[in-house]
C-alpha cells in the first residue's frame, strides 16, 4: 500500500512540475512606461492585451528553438525594432545590446550544461515590449 501511495504522490508532483514549466515557457507581452532618467532595466511594466501586439516585432533567428549544441556558447541573433535596446536573459545572467538601424542584433551567450532558456526582450519607441524565449541544450555527450 505504501508503494502505491508513493507512486501516486510521485505522479502528482511530476505533473505539477510539468504544468509549472509549461506556463513559464509562454511568452508575455507587456507595456513599458518609461521615465526620462531611468535605464530600460528599471522600467516598470504593466500588462497589455496580446491583440495589440503586431506580429514579428521581435524574432530570434539563430539558434533554432530546441536546438542541441556541443559548444559552451551560442551566438544569439535576431531582428527587432530599429535602434532600440534588446535585453537578453540566459541561465547565468543577462546582457543588453542595441539593434542596428536595420533592426538586427547579435550577442554571444554562454551556456550551462543541459537545458538553457534564452529570452530576448525589446521595447519600441512607443513603450510596447515584446518577448521571445527559446531553449538550447548544451551537451558534450555522443549522440
Amino acid at each position: 500500500m505504501a508503494i502505491t501511495i508513493g507512486f501516486v504522490l510521485g505522479l502528482v508532483i511530476t505533473f505539477g512540475i510539468w504544468v509549472a514549466n509549461k506556463s513559464l515557457k509562454q511568452s508575455t507581452t507587456t507595456k513599458i512606461t518609461p521615465t526620462p532618467t531611468s535605464p530600460v532595466a528599471s522600467l516598470e511594466a504593466s500588462l497589455v492585451p496580446t491583440s495589440q501586439v503586431v506580429d514579428n516585432q521581435l524574432s530570434i533567428t539563430s539558434p533554432e528553438d530546441e536546438s542541441i549544441t556541443a559548444t559552451n556558447s551560442v551566438t544569439v541573433s535576431g531582428k527587432s525594432f530599429a535602434n532600440t535596446p534588446v535585453a537578453i536573459l540566459y541561465e547565468d545572467g543577462q546582457m543588453f545590446t542595441t539593434a542596428g538601424s536595420d533592426g538586427k542584433f547579435e550577442v554571444e551567450v554562454p551556456l550551462v550544461g543541459g537545458y538553457n532558456e534564452i529570452t530576448a526582450t525589446a521595447v519600441d519607441n512607443g513603450g510596447l515590449e515584446t518577448t521571445q524565449t527559446i531553449t538550447v541544450t548544451y551537451s558534450t555527450a555522443k549522440i
